[in-house]
């Protein structure tokens, strides 16, 4: 069985990238080290948690007519799209409940991590 160097094989494509300048054109890989910013993650998640919840309604302008009507419509077809927003809201819950078992999981690591290294 032949050996795989994932090393190697990323080192060549790396280079060939360079050969015709992709990265000029904004296509480039990150080093390992740079892929995970522990900021960002939770800045997401913390958007993430504030935009999980959908609302149904937002606030109706225009004249008095124009309301009326907007008002009339939202109710004719609440029903058709209450189903869905309710899956939509389950699901974006579950999304950034599983994003902070993520984030606990990485902390508890990179913890771990620090702890090795001092030892």
């Amino acid at each position: 069985m032949k050996d795989i160097s994932m090393d190697k094989i990323i080192g060549e494509i790396k280079s060939e990238i360079k050969a015709h300048c992709y990265k000029e054109s904004g296509f480039y890989f990150f080093d390992e080290k740079d892929v995970f910013n522990h900021d960002i993650v939770f800045s997401n998640i913390v958007e993430a948690t504030s935009n999980s919840k959908i609302s149904m309604y937002s606030e109706v302008s225009g004249g008095i007519l124009k309301q009326f009507f907007k008002k009339l419509i939202r109710k004719i077809v609440r029903p058709s799209f209450y189903g869905q927003i309710e899956k939509q809201e389950k699901f974006n819950a579950s999304v950034v409940a599983v994003l902070y078992e993520m984030e606990k999981t990485i902390c508890t690591l990179e913890n771990k991590l620090e702890q090795l290294k001092r030892d």
